[in-house]
């Protein structure tokens, strides 16, 4: 059992060690993932309002194409009111000049729509690329801040991960599981030692005779308060009981 409280108490100053680390970072791994979001969804946006502009230019030229076509025939039409020679021709060329002027009306609503649709859409593209610009810079900057903390703690880090997968493998199952269970429910600290009499996690103060029990390390103990593993250590453990 004394072995095994010694590896749980190590167990737990290299995960503190890389908990330190990680809160040096502070959270800017968070902000470059959520930038990274936000300048997908800034680009998929950027490229869906390129493609509708792209879209109503064409549609814009087409019926600018149309009206030319209508203003075409409808010259003709008018051409023809010289040529007719009764009014029941006349009614009838009438009648098409009256149909294509309608629709040249038409497509002239639609074409001021759609130069007022390229200009909105233009105008936010505009703006667009100004926020891919910032979000593509800013995203530089957080990256280049965490990658120079990262390059001050890399080495640290890995030999820390590596003393730790070798250290759970010697750990049975249950107790890793309980104090896994306990560091995550407990802000990250499962193994605290005897403080001025007291749990090193709540302050719980402890009975002389269990203090002694803990010491002994001949069984693990858990605060009844708090629930940590309760150990004693040398270095911090030495006030009187």
């Amino acid at each position: 059992m004394q072995e095994l409280i010694e590896k749980l108490k190590e167990l737990q100053s290299i995960d503190s060690e890389l908990q330190f680390i990680q809160e040096l970072k502070g959270n800017l791994p968070h902000q470059i993932n959520m930038l990274h979001k936000e300048l997908e969804e800034a680009e998929n946006q950027y490229k869906a309002k390129k493609t509708d502009l792209n879209q109503t230019k064409t549609s814009l030229k087409l019926i600018q194409v149309e009206i030319e076509d209508f203003q075409k025939k409808k010259q003709k039409y008018q051409e023809q009111l010289y040529e007719v020679t009764n009014n029941k021709e006349y009614d009838a060329v009438t009648s098409e000049i009256d149909n294509v002027t309608n629709s040249i009306d038409e497509n002239e609503e639609k074409v001021i729509s759609l130069m007022d649709q390229e200009e909105r859409l233009t105008a936010e593209i505009d703006e667009d690329k100004k926020e891919l610009e910032s979000l593509t810079q800013n995203l530089k900057i957080k990256e280049a801040e965490l990658e120079k903390k990262n390059a001050k703690t890399e080495k640290e880090e890995i030999t820390l991960k590596d003393k730790k997968n070798q250290l759970i493998s010697k750990i049975n199952d249950r107790h890793l599981a309980m104090y896994d269970r306990i560091r995550k429910a407990k802000g990250g600290l499962a193994v605290v030692p005897i403080q001025n009499g007291s749990c090193g996690g709540c302050s719980k103060r402890l009975p002389t005779q269990k203090i002694l029990e803990i010491r002994s390390m001949k069984q693990l103990h858990l605060c009844e308060v708090c629930g940590r593993i309760l150990i004693w250590d040398s270095n911090v453990s030495k006030e009187k009981i």
